[in-house]
C-alpha cells in the first residue's frame, strides 16, 4: 500500500527537522565552545595584566569590570546550556513524532486490514443470502 500524501509529507518533514536541529546543534555547540574557550583565556589574560598594575583607582575600576564581565561570562554559559538542554528536549520531541508516525502507520495498516477482511467477510455473506434466495422456491401460496 502507498503512502497517503499526508504521510508523505510528515516522513518528509520529520527528515528536514531532524537534520536541521543536527545541524543547529553542531553549530551551537561550535560557537558556544568557541566563546566560552576564548573568553576565559581573555579574561585570565586581563587579570594577570591588571594584577601587574600599581595599587589604585585604575586597577581597582579594571578589577571591578573584569568580575564584572567574569560574571557576564558564567551568565552567558548558563544560557549555553539552557540552550543545549532545549536542543535535546527538541530532538527528544522529533523523536517522539517520528514513533508516533510509525506507530500510528501500523495501527492504521492494522485497522485497514481488519475493515478489507470484514467487508470481504460481509460480502461473502450478502453474495451466499443472495444464492440461497435465488435457489430458494418462490411460495405463491400466501
Amino acid at each position: 500500500m502507498s503512502d497517503s500524501i499526508e504521510k508523505k509529507v510528515l516522513k518528509e518533514m520529520l527528515v528536514k527537522l531532524k537534520a536541521k536541529l543536527i545541524e543547529s546543534q553542531r553549530m551551537f555547540t561550535m560557537l558556544s565552545l568557541g566563546l566560552s574557550s576564548s573568553s576565559v583565556q581573555d579574561l585570565k589574560s586581563a587579570l594577570e595584566a591588571t594584577l601587574k598594575m600599581p595599587d589604585g583607582q585604575p586597577k581597582t575600576n579594571t578589577l571591578l569590570l573584569i568580575a564584572y564581565l567574569n560574571t557576564w561570562n558564567s551568565n552567558v554559559n548558563m544560557v549555553n546550556i539552557t540552550t543545549a538542554s532545549l536542543i535535546q528536549d527538541m530532538n527528544l520531541y522529533i523523536e517522539t513524532l517520528e514513533r508516533y508516525s510509525t506507530e500510528l502507520d501500523s495501527t492504521l495498516n492494522g485497522i485497514f486490514e481488519k475493515a478489507r477482511e470484514y467487508a470481504r467477510t460481509k460480502e461473502e455473506e450478502e453474495r451466499k443470502q443472495q444464492e440461497e434466495l435465488r435457489k430458494r422456491k418462490p411460495d405463491y401460496t400466501s
